[in-house]
C-alpha cells in the first residue's frame, strides 16, 4: 500500500506549531530551572525548594535574620541561580543587610555602579595580586584602623567564572581586594574543587563578617542551614552514590 503523503501547507504548519511551542516553553523551562527542576512538585516560594526539603524551619525568622553591620552585595551568575544547592540565596534570606543580583556580566552594570556608589569602603572578596589576607598584620594594621569596609561584594559562580567576571569588569578591577588563607576548612561537602580551602559564598562571608565585625554577630545559625541543605542532599542521593561521587 503507498502512503498517503501531507500536503506541504500542512506540513509547514505542523512545523511552526512545534516552533512556537519551544518559543513558549522556554520561560516556563528557565523558571523550573531556578527552583531547582522541580516540575511536579510543590516548591516553597520563599526559599525556592521543594516542599520536602524545604529550609525555611532553620532560616532565621523575618524579624529575626543577622543584623550584619557590613552589608553584603552578592554578585550571582545565571548558572549558580539555577543551582539548586547554591547558598547565596541562603544569605539574601538569613541577613538583613544583603543584596543579591543575577546577570551574565556585571561589565559597566548600572546596579552595581549605584551600589558602590552609596558606600565608602566598599571591598571586593577576591585573590588579586594586590589582595589584602583577612587576619594578616597587614589587615588589623593597614585596613581596620583606615579604611575598615562597610561592603563586601562577593562572586558567585565557579572559579574560572569568577576570574572572568573579574577581568572584564573595571568597576570590580577598581575595587580594593580581600582574600581568604587559611581560616577554617569548609563544610561544603558535595562540591568538587580543585582549590585548596575552597569555602562556599556562605562560609565565605560569614567568616569574613566573623572576623571584621570582631565577633558582633554569631553566624553558626546560618551555616547549620546550609548543612542541613547537604545533608538533604546527601540523604537523597544515597551513602554509596556520595561516597563514589565526592569521597573516592
Amino acid at each position: 500500500m503507498t502512503a498517503i503523503r501531507e500536503p506541504k501547507s500542512k506540513l509547514l504548519l505542523k512545523r511552526l506549531g512545534k516552533v512556537l511551542v519551544v518559543k513558549l516553553m522556554l520561560p516556563i523551562r528557565f523558571f523550573l530551572l531556578v527552583i531547582g527542576k522541580t516540575m511536579g512538585r510543590e516548591v516553597c516560594k520563599v526559599c525556592f525548594r521543594p516542599q520536602a526539603v524545604c529550609l525555611c524551619q532553620w532560616l532565621p525568622r523575618c524579624d529575626k535574620r543577622i543584623d550584619n553591620s557590613i552589608s553584603l552585595l552578592i554578585l550571582q551568575t545565571p548558572a549558580e541561580a539555577r543551582h539548586p544547592l547554591n547558598t547565596g540565596r541562603l544569605l539574601k534570606l538569613g541577613l538583613c543587610n544583603c543584596e543579591l543580583v543575577v546577570s551574565k556580566s556585571f561589565n559597566q552594570y548600572q546596579r552595581l555602579q549605584d551600589k558602590l556608589a552609596n558606600y565608602q569602603n566598599p571591598w571586593l572578596v577576591f585573590p588579586s595580586d594586590e589582595a589584602v589576607a583577612v587576619g594578616s598584620a597587614g589587615f588589623q594594621q593597614q585596613v581596620m584602623p583606615k579604611v575598615q569596609p562597610d561592603l563586601l561584594v562577593l562572586l558567585d559562580a565557579t572559579w574560572r567564572k569568577a576570574k572572568a567576571m573579574y577581568l572584564e569588569s573595571d568597576d570590580l578591577k577598581s575595587l580594593p581586594c580581600l582574600k581568604l588563607e587559611q581560616l577554617e576548612q569548609g563544610n561544603y561537602r558535595i562540591r568538587s574543587t580543585k582549590i585548596a580551602d575552597g569555602l562556599s559564598t556562605l562560609e565565605a562571608a560569614c567568616c569574613l563578617l566573623q572576623r571584621i565585625e570582631n565577633n558582633k554577630n554569631d553566624y553558626r545559625p546560618l551555616r547549620r542551614v546550609m548543612d542541613k541543605m547537604i545533608d538533604m542532599q546527601i540523604d537523597a542521593m544515597g551513602e554509596q552514590t556520595y561516597r563514589k561521587n565526592y569521597l573516592e
